[in-house]
């Protein structure tokens, strides 16, 4: 790790001796070749420490496809252990006890509850219950916030794995996609020479990349499912590619400029013999 180490091939090495600063203080210049030479330079002045990998080797981008489903059914269980959590948590938070009567004659189940909650309780306590129910709401206002955003980070975390384990996939799958599309652009069109093929493959290329990332941003924001997002290009693209392939296996002239421009002068035609025999 203190060194950058060079090995050089067939190569030229230039030295210069002497003793600058002497009375005969010419220098001479020495030329060596050589076939193998190995050059070592050192790097401790820069005090380059080698990163710890433990920092980011459970991040989702370095994780393969064993690993990414264990992370994702492990962060799915912990969401849901949240939200019970949560519940249960508001539940208590909002439970009246039947005993709160002043009634002590009569057993808490015996006891009746009236359509309008606060009529349960002595009205001398009114005042009091109010203050602490609104002292509630706002308790559980906050907690059901601060619950909404964890869950929100538990779900873009999610989503992310989800998308690195379709990525494994879809970046295989789209080679696949992109040479039955440019493939047959190179048996279809016959003018341009190596020029056309190449300038359509290349759109079709940009237009694939665009799709990719405008799904992947719409299922990393939710917008869309994961599968779908990251499946967009894909799905769009392969009809495409299988109709080229068909028109390449036919033969047809699908990109041939003659065959359009003498459709259109059928066309012409046509027309021009409808006005010579309406009257």
């Amino acid at each position: 790790d203190r060194f950058l180490v060079l090995e050089l091939y067939n190569g030229v090495n230039y030295e210069e001796s002497g003793t600058p600063g002497t009375i005969n203080d010419r220098k001479q210049n020495m030329r060596i070749r050589f076939r193998q030479h190995e050059v070592k330079f050192d790097l401790s002045t820069f005090k380059m420490n080698r990163t710890n990998e433990d920092l980011f080797k459970n991040y989702h981008t370095m994780l393969n496809v064993k690993q990414l489903v264990y992370y994702e059914d492990s962060l799915e269980s912990k969401q849901k252990k949240d939200q019970e959590y949560f519940g249960n948590n508001v539940l208590m938070y909002t439970m009246m006890k039947k005993d709160l009567r002043v009634d002590s004659t009569l057993k808490a189940e015996d006891i009746p509850l009236q359509s309008d909650i606060i009529r349960n309780f002595p009205k001398k306590n009114w005042p009091s219950i109010i203050a602490s129910s609104y002292g509630v709401i706002r308790n559980i206002r906050s907690y059901a916030e601060n619950n909404a955003s964890d869950q929100e980070q538990l779900n873009k975390q999610i989503r992310r794995h989800v998308i690195e384990f379709h990525r494994k996939f879809t970046l295989s799958i789209a080679c696949i996609i992109l040479f039955f599309i440019g493939a047959p652009l190179g048996a279809i069109i016959r003018k341009g020479g190596l020029g056309m093929p190449v300038v359509i493959s290349i759109f079709f290329f940009i237009f694939f990349h665009i799709l990719s990332i405008t799904g992947e941003k719409m299922a990393r924001e939710g917008v869309l499912p994961v599968w779908e997002g990251m499946w967009l290009a894909s799905m769009i693209l392969t009809p495409i590619g299988i109709f080229f392939t068909r028109k390449a296996t036919a033969d047809s002239a699908l990109f041939d400029i003659n065959t359009y421009l003498d459709f259109f002068k059928q066309i012409g035609k046509v027309f021009t013999r409808k006005k010579q025999v309406s009257p």
